[in-house]
């Protein structure tokens, strides 16, 4: 079944005063030749998830709770996988990239609007190709999904360490307080960063104060 979302030389989005507009192609040059696939969970048989938990396992050896299966959290809705090679929307390749996305609600406490996101993570390279510049084209790709998904924001929750990463590839640190639950279903209020990607809707319009995820995440 046709992804959707082309080739090697697939389509990004770039954003431009805060709202996603225009698509721009793939990094070319000398860059790592990647195939974009993206893959709904309901899509991936036994085999395919196997070997997105070993290349899970690989990118996250110091996750909390180790990675268990090919998700760490909630499942995600669906997937875009990173494939060193040319075949026709196939997963038999080098996967090289990955990201799982799962639309919901983000609810702002005080005044009880919701507002829909594309909530993103398990966001990871191959080791062995870090530094090649695969984790921004990873994230120009997710602009791409999350915009035909519909989402008016992406939202992920990483580490200190990832801040200037995820502000160099057009994502904003939310100032507000996020209460949710965490990979032991547990509730928790999270401190660490924050980040929301501004994509159908202007970054005027993320709602303000403690914001409630009533889910794990990725």
């Amino acid at each position: 079944m046709s992804s959707g979302y082309g080739a090697a030389d697939g389509a990004g989005f770039v954003s431009h005063d805060g709202v996603i507009h225009e698509r721009l192609p793939d990094a070319g040059g000398g860059a790592v030749p990647l195939r974009w696939v993206v893959r709904w969970e309901t899509q991936l048989d036994d085999a395919e998830l196997a070997r997105i938990h070993a290349f899970l396992v690989r990118v996250f050896p110091d996750h909390p709770g180790g990675v268990q299966a090919a998700w760490a959290g909630s499942r995600p809705e669906l997937r875009l996988l990173g494939f060193a090679d040319d075949a026709d929307d196939s997963t038999e390749g080098e996967l090289l990239a990955h990201i799982g996305i799962a639309r919901r609600f983000i609810r702002a406490r005080e005044s009880g609007a919701s507002v829909l996101v594309g909530d993103v993570g398990l966001v990871g390279v191959s080791p062995d190709r870090q530094g090649a510049g695969l984790g921004r084209r990873l994230m120009h790709q997710t602009d791409a999904v999350l915009a035909d998904l519909g989402v008016d924001f992406g939202t992920l929750t990483t580490g200190d360490s990832k801040i200037p990463f995820y502000e160099a590839v057009g994502w904003h640190l939310a100032s507000n307080r996020l209460h949710a639950i965490d990979l032991w279903n547990r509730r928790e209020t999270f401190d660490g960063p924050f980040f929301i990607r501004p994509v159908r809707a202007p970054l005027s319009a993320w709602p303000t104060g403690d914001l409630e995820r009533n889910a794990r995440e990725i």
